[in-house]
């Protein structure tokens, strides 16, 4: 009896192997991540591991119950690894969208605490054809009956509701946060009534290349917002990598958020670059694309969230600085040479500005050098233990059009050839200026007018890399005597910044004058946005009772900016009745 259990057991212990060892070659080959010559490594190691359990087992050999136990073991984890892996690729071919905001304001001091109460009232609105304010007048129209009055600008919304000549007013969230920054008084006038949401699923680009072959273009895009990652928001961060796949060449070109430039598809005013996030990524490549005359075929939608995650993630990265300053986000001691950070420092790194000699220059070389770092860290043999952290931080942290076979290809061709890259680094300049903005036209703002002859020579880079020519690194090859950032207290023993990450936010606006604006005309844009009928109907469909957080105090332009959350005013406004639309967007392109 003894005798037929240990022979059942044996053969259960077998079937466990072999259907362990069929699954997790199964997956290695669905998931096609590794190079041909480590898959087949891979399978004659499990034959080679299965025979000789089968063998000790049949010959009733202690030492096969211990070899199958551990087979079992090592099996678990390697299908938790790959499956961890399958669910982050899928997350590479899922549907983009852009969430736009828009709140509906009224006086503090009002009787009016919700939409309802306007019936038959007023609303003031800027009308902007790049935006979908006319899909929210759409939705509060078809609630309430209220007159629309149309200004060109919203200084003289707000200037009419506080002579009550307007009942309320309509407003994007993140102009109304931007033009909070420089009227800190206005959220002590005005409340949030209701916020209607505007989803749109953006058109992702076929990025058409082949990326072990052929040359490309990343846009990273990234948004002075945290948190949801689809929210619309200032691009403040934009760099357009250059990867030659064949001579390993990496070109990062940093264009600072305040260029002067033509937004695409507009007329009339110029804008600040940054301002292009608020109308979505495809705005930021458009206009881009026209700037640099490049195609750009993929873009990373990032956040503040994305960047600390991965860090942390990874466990810091080793960074170059050229200075040796002290952070306004954070207070954090960075010296000159590299610095090893973690999510928090590199984010504060990453975002000064004010006290370094070349202000938004300065800010966008820390950028690269941070990218630099976590590149680095990413391609080394230490980031194989922190593969699942680096999976799991990752996640609903960016937006992609990058497929799946592009990540896997990339992935096989730095297993097969474990090369290391050339990074170098280049910075777009230009001269400070006052002038009037696409998205802000009620106050000169400070803009940088792009030195053309900076742009022609980042135009020049770019075909070097793609023809094939090797450039001089920006970095060291290895990082060499690596200090750590510290932490710079005040007087009074607390440091104002510490342990406040929502610090690391948006950059206030920098007003020059309230002169007022000269007439002009109105910008034609085409509109990039149909009705889908399959994402959503256009009716109302969500209704969110949540409370509306109160802003924090926004700061003036001599720091780098707190993030500011829109006040709904008094408890009393106990609501927050917030509509939600789902749209399908065609490419700008």
């Amino acid at each position: 009896m003894h005798k037929k259990k240990k022979k059942k057991l044996n053969k259960l212990f077998l079937i466990i192997n072999y259907l362990l060892s069929i699954v997790v070659l199964l997956m290695v080959s669905i998931l096609n991540i590794l190079p041909f010559k480590y898959l087949i490594v891979a399978f004659i190691l499990v034959i080679v591991f299965n025979l000789i359990i089968s063998i000790c087992l049949l010959k009733k050999k202690k030492i096969g119950y211990l070899l199958s136990i551990v087979f079992i073991i090592i099996s678990g984890f390697v299908i938790y690894y790959l499956s961890t892996t399958y669910n982050f690729l899928s997350y590479f071919n899922k549907d983009n969208y852009k969430t736009e905001t828009f709140l509906v304001l009224a006086l503090k001091d009002s009787d009016y605490s919700k939409l309802d109460d306007l019936d038959g009232l007023d609303i003031g609105y800027v009308k902007n054809e790049i935006t979908s304010i006319n899909k929210a007048l759409d939705k509060i129209n078809k609630k309430i009956d209220i007159e629309n009055i149309e200004y060109d600008n919203y200084h003289l919304v707000f200037d009419d509701m506080i002579d009550k000549k307007l009942t309320s007013g309509l407003i994007e969230e993140s102009n109304y946060n931007m033009i909070l920054e420089e009227n800190p008084n206005y959220e002590d006038l005005f409340k949030i009534i209701d916020k209607i949401k505007i989803i749109t699923k953006i058109d992702n680009r076929d990025g058409n290349v082949n990326v072990t072959e052929d040359t490309f273009n990343i846009l990273i895009s990234g948004i002075d917002t945290a948190g949801d990652i689809s929210n619309v928001g200032r691009s403040d961060v934009n760099i357009v990598l250059t990867i030659n796949p064949k001579t390993k060449q990496i070109l990062m070109t940093s264009i600072p958020r305040d260029y002067y430039v033509q937004l695409y598809n507009t007329t009339g005013y110029k804008d600040k670059l940054t301002h292009a996030g608020i109308y979505g990524i495809d705005m930021s490549i458009n206009t881009i694309e026209e700037l640099l005359d490049i195609n750009i075929n993929y873009y990373f939608r990032v956040n503040f969230t994305t960047l600390e995650n991965i860090i942390d993630a990874i466990g810091g990265v080793d960074v170059y600085s050229e200075y040796s300053f002290v952070s306004y986000i954070g207070s954090y001691q960075f010296y000159k040479g590299y610095n090893h950070m973690n999510g928090n420092q590199a984010l504060g790194f990453a975002r000064e500005r004010k006290t370094l000699p070349e202000g938004d220059i300065s800010r966008a070389k820390n950028q690269q050098a941070v990218i630099d770092g976590i590149i680095r860290k990413l391609t080394s043999f230490s980031s194989i233990t922190k593969y699942s952290n680096v999976i799991n931080s990752l996640k609903d942290t960016f937006q992609t059009n990058m497929t799946d076979n592009d990540i896997t290809s990339l992935i096989k061709m730095q297993l097969n050839d474990n090369a290391s890259w050339n990074i170098t680094s280049n910075v777009l300049s230009g001269t400070g200026a006052s002038e009037y903005t696409y998205s802000y036209k009620g106050q000169k703002l400070y803009v940088m007018i792009p030195d053309d002859s900076s742009v022609n020579d980042a135009i020049d880079l770019i075909n070097q890399v793609v023809s094939g020519q090797m450039l001089d690194g920006s970095y060291d090859k290895e990082a060499t005597d690596i200090k750590n950032p510290d932490k710079v207290y005040t007087n009074s023993g607390n440091n104002n910044s510490n342990d406040k990450k929502e610090e690391a936010t948006k950059e206030p606006e920098e007003i020059i004058d309230n002169e007022t604006p000269p007439v002009e005309d109105k910008p034609q844009v085409d509109d990039p946005q149909i009705d889908d009928p399959s994402i959503g109907d256009g009716e109302d469909n969500t209704n969110d009772d949540s409370q509306i957080d109160n802003p924090d105090t926004p700061v003036d332009d001599n720091n780098n900016g707190s993030e500011q959350t829109p006040d709904n005013g008094e408890d009393s406004s106990s609501s927050d009745n917030s509509d939600e639309q789902v749209t399908n967007q065609n490419s700008l392109n």
